[in-house]
């Protein structure tokens, strides 16, 4: 939450669901992290959104997610 806040320049409790797309564009096309970071990241701002900030609309705009299956090792063959 504390990166999704400081990008925008905004304390936490002032972003709202127009953030959202523009924040999960970046992180999946600039910083371009393992899919199990992007399941952490989401996880995170689910958690602080909706718990901590009690804003729950964010529920739906930030799904639940699971870790993608590691890829397959062909030398395991």
């Amino acid at each position: 939450m504390t990166e999704f806040a400081e990008d925008f320049g905004k304390a936490p409790d002032k972003l709202g669901l127009n953030e959202l797309p523009i924040y999960q564009t970046y992180l999946l096309e600039e910083r371009k992290p393992a899919p199990g970071s992007v399941v952490n990241h989401v996880a995170g701002l689910r958690l602080s959104s909706v718990k901590t900030l009690k804003r729950y609309q964010f529920r739906d705009f930030l799904p639940l997610t699971e870790r993608p299956p590691p890829a397959a090792n062909p030398a395991q063959h």
